[in-house]
């Protein structure tokens, strides 16, 4: 009969030393960077469509940048104005706002505007109502992206040409 042993007892069995590499490793992960950069550091939002994708660096030393985007807390000063859904701002109402960034104890800001919440924004055929179409397959060969089109609408094959 075979006994089965936990793994707890198993992983201090075959436990290896810690060595100086996985030590270094240990230390890098408590190490704050020593400025923290966000891209862009002000921008501007038009319209209930608009959205920014931000990013976060951190500075640890002048040849050493990180990406710190995924680690970072993001929040905005009047969530009136924009809210932060992970590292995208989207805008709630016209005025204005500062996005924090925040890792540890070091911060870093951009400025944001919004703008034209109360106009409509009209769908574009080009740059939106092609997309829908494509992906549906309504430009194909066998259906409007033929040369005579179908029931007098015609569309180029591969949403190219309008």
């Amino acid at each position: 009969m075979m006994r089965l042993i936990p793994i707890t007892v198993l992983s201090a069995l075959f436990a290896l030393p810690a060595t100086n590499a996985s030590i270094a490793r240990a230390e890098d992960a408590v190490v704050q960077p020593a400025a923290l950069e966000m891209q862009p550091p002000a921008f501007a939002l038009h319209g209930h469509r608009a959205r920014q994708q931000l990013q976060l660096d951190g500075r640890f030393t002048d040849a050493d940048v990180r990406d710190l985007t995924g680690g970072a807390q993001f929040t905005s000063s009047n969530e009136a104005v924009a809210v932060v859904e992970g590292s995208v701002v989207r805008p709630v109402g016209d005025g204005s706002a500062t996005i924090t960034a925040k890792i540890g104890d070091r911060e870093a800001n951009a400025d944001v505007t919004v703008t034209g919440m109360q106009q409509p924004s009209p769908v574009s055929f080009k740059n939106e109502t092609l997309a829908a179409l494509t992906k549906a397959g309504c430009n194909q060969g066998a259906c409007h992206g033929s040369p005579s089109g179908k029931a007098g609408f015609r569309l180029s094959l591969r949403a190219f040409d309008p």
